[in-house]
């Protein structure tokens, strides 16, 4: 598989890059290696920052981003934050920077410290078929506290749709994984349950399973806003307790 590169500042069309990072035990030492499995990180139509800044990694079994990664390692490798930046060649404030998630190491600013704490930092890229669906927008704000509405990424996949219509049910079918936002994961069915029957298809069998929370979800504004906005929700909506109008997100129902 083909390496990326730091200066590489790809632009991903139709594919999206998936970067494969371990950070392999190198030393001779007995303690055990750490393994860093797959990452979630996907550019999605978007330009990879020209030093490829490692933002929002999975790693495992419990480093979930690169602040975590050098902790994890500095501290496997018994070195203070100081002995860390004297090896790696660089100031300790950067390393603080670093474990305290206020700086986003480079690719070569993280090999370095991997290579000072004895371990190799491995990456590989690997190109598979971009599918723009419910899940995969899901899967772009798991690991965020209180994750926002990805108001944005949601009208851009129904723009899609609406465009390619044969591609609606392709879509919704995978059920989208918990997000932590029950009214993210309230709306996710809704939307899911409009598209399908827009399509004349039947409701994908998940969002029968996603609940319904206790309280309704209206738009900020007046009563009488409120009300306006409640009598323009579609009834995929409304039945899941949402009483947003469907013009926030189908431009067609503007």
């Amino acid at each position: 598989m083909p390496l990326i590169s730091h200066r590489s500042g790809t632009k991903v069309a139709r594919q999206v890059r998936v970067l494969t990072i371990c950070a392999t035990h190198v030393s001779t030492s007995s303690a055990p290696p750490l393994h860093v499995q797959r990452v979630s990180f996907q550019c999605e139509g978007l330009r990879i920052p020209s030093k490829a800044r490692l933002v929002g990694l999975i790693y495992a079994p419990l480093v979930k981003t690169p602040a975590q990664l050098v902790g994890e390692l500095r501290v496997s490798a018994g070195l203070s934050q100081r002995a860390l930046a004297s090896r790696a060649g660089c100031t300790r404030s950067t390393i603080v920077r670093i474990e305290n998630g206020d700086m986003d190491p480079t690719v070569t600013m993280l090999a370095r410290i991997t290579s000072a704490t004895g371990h190799r930092l491995n990456i590989r890229a690997d190109q598979t078929l971009r599918k723009a669906s419910l899940a995969a927008i899901a899967q772009l704000v798991l690991g965020v506290d209180e994750p926002d509405i990805p108001f944005t990424r949601l009208r851009g996949l129904i723009d899609s749709l609406d465009a390619n219509p044969n591609s609606a049910m392709d879509a919704i079918v995978d059920p989208p994984p918990r997000t932590g936002n029950e009214d993210l994961d309230n709306l996710l069915a809704a939307i899911a349950n409009k598209i399908a029957e827009e399509n004349l298809r039947t409701r994908p069998t998940w969002t029968s399973d996603v609940p319904i929370p206790p309280a309704p979800w209206r738009s900020p504004g007046t009563p009488r806003m409120q009300a306006l906005e409640a009598a323009k929700a579609p009834r995929q909506f409304t039945e899941r307790r949402i009483f947003l109008a469907a013009n926030n997100f189908w431009r067609h129902d503007a």
